[in-house]
């Protein structure tokens, strides 16, 4: 069976963020209650490779646009979970069923969604950057 390197660091991500919950005493079979902020594009494949883990509940999913064929096809995969609009709703409403919030929304909005997590107690994986732009160091050229 052949691993792409995508494959391995989604994979091993997703078990790093279920490793980094302190206080809790999972048995092998024990899964992580997660809250998922940002579903659209790659969201069903980052859902996926949480799923093929093995190490997560899907307790809720919000996006602005709910219905969408990304959010679809999570609701229709986990119908038990809630779906949500906003994710300051879906925090409040769901502060005590979940360990962590995954936060796969645009650039411009991790801040405020890892902020009010955190803010909970809740951890947060959030795929992307927290800045909307990059600073690269360079060392002066020696003709400066």
């Amino acid at each position: 069976m052949k691993i792409s390197r995508r494959s391995f660091l989604l994979t091993t991500g997703a078990a790093a963020t279920w490793s980094l919950i302190p206080g809790k005493v999972l048995g092998a079979n024990a899964r992580v209650n997660l809250a998922w902020a940002g579903v659209g594009r790659r969201g069903n494949r980052i859902i996926t490779n949480f799923e093929r883990a093995g190490i997560a509940n899907f307790v809720a999913f919000c996006d602005v646009d709910p219905a969408t064929e990304h959010m679809a096809e999570a609701r229709t995969r986990f119908p038990k979970a809630r779906v949500f609009q906003d994710f300051r709703v879906m925090l409040d409403a769901v502060a005590d069923e979940i360990d962590a919030v995954v936060v796969l929304v645009p650039d411009h909005s991790h801040f405020p969604v890892a902020m009010a997590a955190m803010a909970l107690g809740k951890h947060v994986y959030v795929e992307k950057p927290l800045a909307r732009t990059c600073l690269l160091y360079t060392s002066p050229s020696p003709r400066d």
